[in-house]
């Protein structure tokens, strides 16, 4: 899951105003700084869709797989799957 938040990390700063230095470093940079609010991957994903820049089936998969991953770390004993 790090690295699927980490590809997310490298994605979001072009998302905003042309990639201008100062934003990034300054408003950018923080806000995917480790413990800054877009260092949760489910805030993150919903930053890009409600940028439109995700579509709304692609959300919903992505945010059903992160609520699926989140189970499976919770369980003290592996599921298994028959």
């Amino acid at each position: 899951m790090t690295s699927c938040l980490q590809a997310i990390k490298n994605f979001l700063p072009s998302l905003f105003v042309n990639n201008d230095e100062e934003i990034v470093e300054y408003a950018v940079k923080p806000l995917l700084a480790q413990s800054g609010p877009l260092d949760d991957i489910d805030v993150a994903i919903r930053l890009i869709y409600a940028l439109g820049k995700m579509d709304k089936w692609l959300y919903a998969d992505v945010i059903h797989f992160s609520q699926f991953y989140q189970y499976l770390r919770e369980q003290r004993e592996i599921p298994r799957f028959f």
